[in-house]
């Protein structure tokens, strides 16, 4: 009886040493890679729970521009609206609403003070007028914009450097297509080069340029 006993006791811790070996033949192969956050309202269930339930969405996404039909209610022409923050949201910066003739090319710095000037407005037109303009939107304050009557060709430079060189930050606006005065284009950030069906946007990285920009050149391509 006893050594039935002892037998069977053997066995059994035979099958216990054995299991765990058994079981990690057949267990699944091991990822470096993390099991994605987040998912479906109500999956996952237990532990936190942190980010489920909730979108986030892709960084680089919202950074990129977008083509808003029929969304300009001022339908002023050539238009340039500069915001404090990103996405276009927050308050138009101090003198940031530049509108300009359809055929007008323009450079200048921002404000630094109220003495600075910032538009020297070139008209090619028949009467080929020039003049400067003393009313500067506010030094390092926009993070976007939104751009309106706009024709293909047309060319948005921002800078960092306060003299346009480019020795810091700056970007590079092309319209490809035009853009109505009663549309408008809306750039979220300056800090990402992007292209679609209308804009081409080449951003010239240093340092960052969002709530820097000291230096704005309009032209023709």
């Amino acid at each position: 009886m006893y050594k039935k006993l002892l037998t069977l006791t053997l066995a059994a811790l035979l099958y216990l040493c054995l299991a765990p070996a058994s079981n990690a033949q057949t267990r699944p192969p091991r990822t470096d890679t993390p099991p994605p956050r987040g998912g479906d309202p109500g999956s996952g269930g237990g532990g936190g729970g942190g980010d489920i339930g909730r979108h986030v969405p892709d960084p680089a996404s919202l950074i990129r521009g977008q083509f808003i039909p029929n969304g300009n209610p001022t339908n002023k022409g050539l238009e340039i609206i500069l915001y404090e923050e990103n996405f276009a949201q927050g308050d138009i910066v101090d003198n940031g609403d530049i509108v300009l003739p359809y055929n007008a090319t323009a450079k200048g710095r921002f404000r630094y003070s109220e003495g600075d000037l910032f538009l020297h407005l070139i008209v090619h037109g028949n009467d080929g007028l020039e003049y400067e303009n003393t009313k500067a939107p506010a030094n390092d304050e926009t993070r976007s914009l939104k751009i309106s009557g706009m024709f293909a060709g047309r060319l948005i430079t921002f800078y960092d450097n306060p003299s346009a060189q480019t020795d810091d930050d700056w970007i590079e606006i092309l319209v490809k297509k035009a853009i109505p005065p009663t549309d408008f284009y809306q750039i979220n950030s300056y800090q990402k080069s992007f292209e679609d069906e209308y804009v081409k946007v080449t951003y010239h990285e240093h340092n960052g340029l969002d709530g820097k920009v000291s230096y704005i050149n309009v032209d023709k391509n």
